[in-house]
């Protein structure tokens, strides 16, 4: 049998990656594709501001005439490839494409590696300091917003959204004592470890799902991610849905989180049953954690609703203990954190 080869690590920076011409073509061509777009949406605004619609009486066809006073169009391309790129654009079309691919191959390096050291019983790792943690996920946010369409600037503007990477960052860390120490300065919890998954609870555009997939895959305990409403899918689907149904509960002790929860649909049919999705996962892996076949820490999730109710909570909005019930509620104060997350929408 031949020994696999523990796989090599990818460069330092993006900058750093040789892109392959066929790389190289797919990233100017999404360019092209992107400033074509914003021309042609330019061209339509100028023809509905100066041309008349007026009907051919020869090809039986309405036809869109300049009035005589209008200003030139725009240039528009016959078609995508035509569009010219300035240099700048081209340079900037490459580096996205950079950042794509670095991203990935670091992805591949992890999970493979995790893979190796588990298949050879060596400890995880690499073991990274937070601030190192910290470098890690930037990178990776810098790759999913180049990766986005149109492509967007990796940014935390706001302080609360910047002291959650900070956590993150020494929570994925291992950092017990310092998880500890943020968690009272920050969130006023003193109870917060490194032994429990993450709970992110807060209004829509923050940022929550950005930040999870930015550290989904650290080195130290990387995870699953899967939409709340995929879930609801699974179990929607049978015996054809089962095997995703236990790979959601835990089995092979996978970790896993769950982004959006509650916005699923709250109860689907399973063979003529009423059942509710994301409440049959979490008593599942709850009761893999309390088997000793799933860290306690291996369940992660997302959520606009809060755990509980508050005072001035919009009426319409439930809390999660009113969505699934005490029993589900109990058990995520045993497997999470609860970490809120507030501040104002950052979607455009």
């Amino acid at each position: 049998m031949v020994a696999r080869r523990q796989p090599e690590a990818p460069p330092e920076t993006p900058d750093e990656v040789e892109l392959t011409t066929g790389q190289v073509q797919e990233a100017l061509h999404r360019a092209r594709k992107v400033k074509y777009g914003k021309i042609y949406r330019e061209y339509r605004l100028w023809a509905h501001l100066n041309c008349d619609l007026l009907f051919n009486d020869d090809t039986q066809q309405w036809e869109s005439r300049p009035r005589a006073s209008a200003t030139p169009p725009p240039f528009l391309p016959l078609k995508v490839e035509l569009t010219d790129l300035s240099a700048e654009e081209s340079t900037e079309a490459l580096a996205a494409a950079q950042r794509r691919v670095w991203g990935n191959l670091a992805a591949q390096y992890y999970d493979v590696q995790t893979q190796y050291q588990k298949a050879h019983g060596t400890p995880k790792g690499p073991q990274l300091t937070p601030d190192q943690m910290q470098q890690w996920a930037v990178q990776q946010g810098i790759r999913l917003g180049a990766a986005r369409q149109p492509p967007r600037a990796f940014s935390l503007p706001l302080e609360r959204q910047q002291q959650l990477f900070a956590f993150c960052a020494a929570y994925f860390s291992g950092h017990e004592q310092l998880v500890r120490q943020l968690g009272e300065e920050w969130f006023g919890d003193d109870t917060f470890t490194t032994a429990k998954g993450l709970l992110l609870a807060g209004p829509p555009g923050v940022g929550k799902s950005f930040l999870l997939a930015c550290y989904q895959h650290n080195p130290h305990r990387p995870y699953g991610m899967v939409l709340a409403e995929r879930v609801a899918e699974a179990y929607k689907s049978g015996e054809q849905g089962k095997e995703l149904q236990l790979r959601f509960c835990g089995m092979g002790g996978q970790n896993m989180c769950f982004d959006d929860m509650a916005a699923e649909p709250g109860t689907v049919k399973n063979w003529g049953n009423e059942d509710a999705p994301l409440a049959q996962v979490i008593l599942g892996r709850y009761a893999r954690y309390e088997k000793g076949l799933l860290p306690q820490w291996g369940t992660h999730l997302s959520t606009n609703n809060p755990l509980e109710r508050y005072d001035g909570m919009p009426t319409d909005m439930p809390s999660l203990r009113e969505l699934y019930g005490d029993r589900v509620a109990d058990r995520l104060y045993e497997l999470c954190n609860i970490v809120p997350f507030d501040g104002d929408s950052r979607r455009q």
